[in-house]
Order: structure tokens, then C-alpha cells, then sequence
């Protein structure tokens, strides 16, 4: 199995990890860019959504995993649901840390929670519900070695 690449996009980031519960936990800074903002210079919502993306990539990296593998192997991981609490906004050029969690694993769900701050001020949380499909869309086990991972 050849690694995944480093993650590598146009923000500055920082990635920190957290080990707790055998890495079910994991944070990212990102500096929010001029094209994430709306008019009123504030992050626009669906944004947020890629920023979970990040954080949950970045976990499954950290913890040696690698979506890609997954994909390759005819693994899909979708969402199906996405429940946001927006509490504050951030800015552009905020520096902004995502922290990811791992709620909950089931042999067909994996939830996320998730925490965007912005020093220690708490900015948005999120649960976000996964579930594996194969290439014809039809729902699969989540992986075991995801369970073990993170059962």
C-alpha cells in the first residue's frame, strides 16, 4: 500500500495532534482565505463543511489510514448527515483550529464531532454522519480496520 500524500491546499495550516483514546481525537489550524468570506467579510457557512472535510482527512491520515486507499479499493465514504451549530463567525484571516473527533462507530455508521475555534472562542459544532457505499452506491460495512481503529 503506497502513502497518502501530504494534504496540500492553498491555506496556512499547522497540524497538531491529540492523542487521546488512541487518536480518536485530532486538530488542524487553517488560515481563512479572502475567497471563503461573503460580502460582509465573514466565513460563508457551506465553507465550514470543507473545513470538516479537512479535519476528518487529516485524522484518518494521522491515525494511518488513507481515504484514497479506501477509495481505491471501492470503498466510498459519504455523508448522510450533517446537524451545525454556528455560534460565532469567523473572518478572513482568521487562524482557526478544527478539532475532529470520533463520536461514534457502527459496523455501518462512523459520526464525527467537530469543534472550529478560534483561540478560545468557540465559533462552530457539528456532528456529521458517514457511511460506507460501494462504486453502485450501495451501503457496506464499515471497514474493520476503521472499527478497530476507532471502535
Amino acid at each position: 500500500m503506497k502513502p497518502c500524500p501530504v494534504w496540500r491546499s492553498r491555506v496556512d495550516w499547522q497540524q497538531n495532534e491529540v492523542r487521546r483514546n488512541g487518536m480518536r481525537e485530532h486538530e488542524i489550524e487553517l488560515r481563512v482565505r479572502y475567497d471563503e468570506v461573503d460580502a460582509m467579510g465573514l466565513v460563508h457557512h457551506s465553507n465550514y463543511l470543507r473545513y470538516f472535510e479537512v479535519g476528518r482527512t487529516e485524522l484518518l491520515r494521522a491515525s494511518g489510514g488513507c481515504y484514497r486507499d479506501m477509495e481505491d479499493s471501492g470503498q466510498l465514504v459519504v455523508v448522510v448527515h450533517v446537524d451545525c451549530r454556528y455560534h460565532r463567525p469567523a473572518r478572513y484571516d482568521d487562524l482557526i483550529r478544527v478539532r475532529t473527533r470520533i463520536e461514534k462507530v457502527t459496523a455501518g455508521k462512523i459520526i464525527h464531532a467537530y469543534e472550529i475555534a478560534r483561540a478560545n472562542e468557540k465559533l462552530v459544532t457539528a456532528l456529521v454522519t458517514l457511511v460506507v457505499i460501494d462504486r453502485e452506491g450501495n451501503p457496506q460495512r464499515v471497514p474493520d480496520a476503521l472499527l478497530e481503529q476507532y471502535g
